[in-house]
């Protein structure tokens, strides 16, 4: 069992990894229990950390800011683009697509 935190507060409501290139993974996490939308986020951590640590840090993909709900992720076989399903609600969900920016840490 690992924890994994970002922004100094632990993710809640990871559902989806995809992996990257040079050894890091995309996740897809929003608490849906909380029932407040646009609260959740595209992270990137690094896969040996999994290993290597009790708590993972991770980092919020540049340009997937605050207000998403992303749920299910797909990432290009060379890591540039990503794609991924922004559902807010009940009411309409949104394919979200584009370049993946890896900013470091």
């Amino acid at each position: 069992h690992v924890e994994v935190e970002a922004d100094g507060a632990r993710l809640t409501g990871i559902e989806d990894i995809a992996p990257l290139p040079g050894g890091q993974v995309l996740l897809s996490a929003r608490d849906r229990r909380s029932g407040v939308a646009g609260t959740g986020g595209l992270y990137i951590a690094d896969l040996p950390d999994f290993d290597a640590r009790d708590t993972v840090p991770a980092r919020r993909v540049a340009g997937a800011g605050e207000g998403l709900d992303p749920h299910g992720v797909a990432v290009s076989a060379e890591g540039a683009r990503l794609a991924f399903v922004d559902a807010p609600g009940t009411e309409r969900a949104s394919v979200i697509w584009g370049d993946l920016e890896r900013a470091g840490p």
